[in-house]
């Protein structure tokens, strides 16, 4: 009977995340940035999260700001990115909005709608062979062409902390798709 009761906590254990692993927190200080890819890469892919600013650190030319973005290649200077940032301490509201970097450039921004500074948003993305179709907070869909191909998705912060609500990884039926959803 035991050996049953610790082979189904093994398989458990072993098949995924604890209740916990849909939530990240990220927290960077004045002019500081932090990032962490939470999905392998792949050519479509599927995002649904809600996040938030919970601490703004004023002080250096980066504004708090957090961000769930897709990334090609080793480093972000091929991406894009949904983010919530704050102008400034006497800034009462964020902007929420997107960004597209290509070869280390902002090549494309645009600011979307202003949010409480306490306000999640959610947003939903989907990526495919360099389409980005977004939603925010179940608005309308929003779609980007980028020059992206292959993706692996992350959230990041800058000068603030931000907390992060989405799900594991999840394959979808052809194997190439990754789903990751918010609670």
């Amino acid at each position: 009977m035991n050996s049953i009761r610790l082979l189904v906590i093994l398989v458990f254990m072993a098949s995924g995340y604890s209740y916990g692993s849909n939530e990240f927190f990220l927290e960077a200080h004045a002019g500081e940035y932090q990032a962490e890819n939470i999905g392998s890469e792949a050519r479509n892919i599927r995002i649904n999260a809600s996040f938030g600013l919970e601490k703004f650190y004023y002080g250096s030319k980066y504004t708090p700001a957090a961000y769930v973005g897709l990334h090609q290649g080793e480093d972000r200077t091929n991406s894009f990115q949904f983010i919530i940032t704050n102008n400034g301490e006497k800034d009462k509201r964020l902007i929420a909005g997107y960004r597209v970097i290509e070869n280390g450039e902002e090549v494309k921004y645009e600011s979307l709608e202003y949010v409480e500074m306490n306000e999640r948003v959610k947003i939903k993305i989907e990526f495919n062979d360099g389409l980005v179709e977004f939603y925010l907070n179940n608005g309308s869909c929003i779609k980007v062409k980028t020059n992206l191909e292959k993706v692996r998705p992350y959230i990041s912060v800058s000068s603030g902390a931000a907390k992060f609500l989405m799900s594991p990884n999840k394959s979808l039926k052809n194997g190439t798709r990754e789903e990751l959803r918010a609670p």
